[in-house]
């Protein structure tokens, strides 16, 4: 994504930070005048939606147990029933509003 846009690696990184959901601020070090530059050239990088799902996708971790088994449809139903298609998720809601 870098290559693709002329931005360094770590300018992609700060600005895909800025466009997660929530109050996010990268803390970034630098050790060169250089480096601050570099930094501060993220402010100006911007991400289309095809290239934020590419970075959420590689950068998702995989959370495991008990994650995977309490996201299965047969436990969703069994702990909340019919109501679970009313309970706001605002990690999906959050996300939404930005992209949208």
């Amino acid at each position: 994504i870098a290559r693709e846009g002329g931005w360094t690696p770590a300018q992609v990184a700060v600005a895909w930070l800025l466009h997660q959901p929530g109050a996010v601020i990268p803390l970034v070090c630098a050790t060169s005048e250089r480096h601050v530059t570099d930094l501060l050239g993220a402010a100006g990088v911007r991400l289309d939606a095809e290239q934020l799902a590419r970075l959420d996708e590689v950068s998702r971790v995989p959370l495991g147990f008990p994650h995977d088994f309490l996201n299965e449809e047969a436990v969703r139903n069994a702990v909340y029933g019919p109501r679970w298609r009313e309970i706001d998720d605002r990690r999906t809601t959050c996300r939404r509003s930005l992209a949208g």
